[in-house]
């Protein structure tokens, strides 16, 4: 991400207590097409003819068990899976098989050509968000993201939430990746390292020269339960936006690099 062609990175996840945990991201472009009409909010879902609707359904497939890891070449661009292991795929699957089936219910955004975000229930009613995206050259998916979307609806966004979402942002562009770290929930703390925080940073951000500045946090309804902000970064040959979602408490549960403008498609 950041730039075209550089794999989108995700740095962390936003974990509701008791609801599933799932993020696999990974891609070659975060840049979504909209060559074929976007659906309403609430449209019923039904899979478009296109090699985004084969890859919706390999990934419905994916979380109810159904898939061997055999298939991931098939349906997965190279470097996400140079990212995301096998293993890491499997896991995750364990988590969310017991609550199999997985429905798609309706259309949070897209489908385009290339991308949708959709609403999944399981049979037991639980509720999750997926966003998928894939290469339109190949057919592969770029980015499979699966969030939870836990009870009691959105957290409220606030001066200080905005405050403390550019102050992180400046933390990392500065490479102050412990001070960061000590903003994480557990669950962050548990699965990002300080050298891991920082060489994703090093990756997406290396090739985009000096740092310049940090531009006003944009407060987006992302997922209920939390209160997300995308902030834009300017850097000498280059930008990017650090997307940074906040629980209840006010703690990281949520850390993602974006290409500019990604807030523009919530």
């Amino acid at each position: 991400m950041g730039v075209l062609g550089k794999p989108l990175q995700t740095l962390g996840r936003a974990v509701g207590p008791g609801t599933l945990i799932l993020v696999l991201v990974a891609g070659t472009s975060a840049c979504t097409s909209t060559n074929t009409p976007t659906a309403a909010p609430g449209t019923v879902a039904t899979l478009p003819r296109t090699s985004l609707g084969t890859q919706i359904q390999f990934a419905l497939d994916l979380v109810d068990g159904k898939v061997t890891p055999a298939a991931y070449p098939v349906h997965f661009a190279p470097p996400f899976l140079a990212q995301v292991t096998a293993s890491q795929i499997g896991a995750v699957v364990d988590q969310l098989m017991p609550s199999a089936p997985w429905s798609l219910t309706h259309y949070l955004s897209g489908p385009t050509a290339s991308a949708a975000q959709l609403s999944l229930t399981n049979r037991v009613g639980s509720v999750a968000m997926m966003t998928i995206q894939i290469d339109q050259g190949s057919g592969l998916i770029t980015e499979l993201l699966i969030q939870p979307v836990p009870a009691g609806g959105p957290a409220s966004p606030s001066t200080a939430l905005a405050a403390k979402a550019s102050a992180v942002t400046s933390e990392l562009a500065t490479g102050q990746f412990d001070t960061v770290r000590s903003g994480f929930d557990p669950t962050m703390t548990a699965q990002l390292s300080e050298q891991q925080l920082s060489s994703a940073w090093a990756q997406v951000a290396g090739s985009l020269g000096a740092y310049e500045k940090t531009g006003d946090p944009i407060s987006k309804p992302v997922l209920d339960g939390y209160a997300t902000y995308f902030v834009p970064v300017t850097f000498s040959h280059g930008s990017l936006e650090v997307q940074i979602s906040f629980d209840g408490s006010g703690q990281i549960a949520g850390l993602y690099l974006r290409p500019a403008g990604y807030d523009a498609q919530f």
